[in-house]
């Protein structure tokens, strides 16, 4: 009698154990699928995430002045001598300094691919050149205590780019082309978008490839394309 007690007791513990087993790893396969599942989740929203931080537009469609472009990739600088200002079309009486600078992850994007994400910010900022009693007249090149050159004096406004398909779905490579203007100080908080005939047109026409950029002719674009060997 004690016996066959004692084997109940036996196959009931047994059953019980087996059972806690199953229990156990059942509880691990859940976690284990639970993280697994949130990594596959995380990871999904990183992939399909905009690669680069997108412009600030206000509820009237007018593009914000970014903050902080100067500390962006600064990718050339162009010296126009003459002809007519990006900023409004008006005639250029004396040289013209351009330098361009790229959002930081959009340039990184390019360097890798060859191509411009969405949400790709380009800034083209304008200055003057000096003049005055000590530069020449005919080469602008100024004489001070430290030595001859051409010198930077003003800022007079920037160009910029903005690619995005939600704001320009139907524009030419989902580009938008903005001037902010110096009012004496600073420059014009806000701006509108310019009719594509006064930038795409031009872009279109003589930019490199299909990415509506000149950036055949930026240094820093250029160096990008030959180091890792992408676009053209």
């Amino acid at each position: 009698m004690m016996n066959t007690r004692l084997l109940k007791v036996t196959i009931r513990l047994r059953l019980i154990g087996i059972a806690l087993g199953a229990f156990a790893a059942l509880v691990v396969m859940i976690v284990t699928t639970e993280g697994w599942a949130r990594n596959y989740v995380l990871a999904f929203q990183s992939e399909s995430a905009s690669p680069v931080r997108s412009a600030v537009f206000e509820e009237d469609g007018s593009l914000r002045l970014p903050a902080g472009y100067r500390q962006w990739e600064h990718v050339g600088t162009r010296i126009k001598p003459d002809g007519r200002s990006v900023l409004d079309g008006s005639q250029i009486t004396t040289p013209q300094v351009m330098d361009t600078y790229i959002a930081p992850a959009a340039f990184e994007f390019f360097k890798k691919n060859g191509i411009w994400p969405d949400g790709t910010q380009i800034v083209k900022e304008i200055s003057l050149i000096k003049t005055g009693k000590d530069c020449d007249k005919n080469t602008f090149v100024c004489s001070t205590s430290f030595g001859s050159g051409i010198f930077q004096a003003s800022y007079i406004g920037m160009g910029m780019m903005v690619k995005d398909s939600k704001h320009f779905p139907s524009a030419p490579g989902n580009w938008g082309y903005f001037a902010f203007r110096s009012n004496g100080s600073m420059y014009q908080t806000t701006a509108t978008v310019r009719p594509q005939q006064q930038c795409a047109s031009c872009h279109m026409r003589l930019s490199s490839n299909t990415t509506m950029s000149f950036r055949a002719h930026t240094l820093g674009c250029y160096r990008a394309i030959r180091n890792n060997d992408v676009g053209t």
